[in-house]
């Protein structure tokens, strides 16, 4: 069984996961990876690499009771959501903000979810390195496909990953991430 096991991880590890998160399942701060104006934007500017610097939020992780000195979170992967603005000047009658966001009202939308092969202990360290790489590369095998890849390097104890490549499903609008 332990064959089995290993093989449902390492193949959740490069397949991205289409799934609801409940917000009380994040355990670090949000940050925007991209923006894109859907109006005069080219399809070469959806490659882009972002670096990001998540901080954990230790009070509101998972399993924890609230008011406890928590000082590790563990993190199981990278969720991905996007924003669509339907803004005055496009709507000027009703302005909307599509949202797939775990905050937001449930709608038939959902996240997409990129996991580690192991879990990442996160701790709020003064000068500890939070900083993460994530990015795009053209897929030009699949037309409507992308290629993500992230890579946390150097994460509080020094860890380093290997950078992981996952198909996903190309969605355009301005994306944010959480790990």
């Amino acid at each position: 069984m332990s064959c089995i096991g290993r093989e449902v991880v390492e193949d959740a590890a490069r397949v991205p996961i289409v799934d609801v998160i409940d917000s009380s399942s994040v355990v670090t701060t949000t940050k925007v990876l991209q923006s894109f104006d859907l109006a005069t934007m080219q399809p070469k500017q959806m490659d882009f690499t972002a670096q990001v610097e998540l901080e954990p939020n230790l009070d509101t992780a998972p399993n924890h009771p609230a008011g406890s000195n928590l000082e590790t979170a563990w993190c199981y992967g990278v969720v991905l959501w996007f924003d669509t603005g339907f803004s005055e000047r496009f709507c000027t009658e009703k302005p909307v903000n599509l949202s797939t966001s775990p905050y937001g009202p449930s709608t038939h939308w959902s996240q997409t979810i990129l996991t580690f092969r192991e879990p990442i202990a996160m701790a709020s360290k003064v000068g500890a390195e939070k900083l993460g790489v994530v990015g795009t590369v053209d897929c030009p095998a699949v037309r409507k496909s992308r290629i993500i890849s992230h890579n946390i390097a150097a994460l509080i104890f020094q860890w380093s990953l290997q950078e992981l490549e996952l198909m996903a499903e190309n969605v355009v609008g301005q994306y944010k991430c959480l790990i």
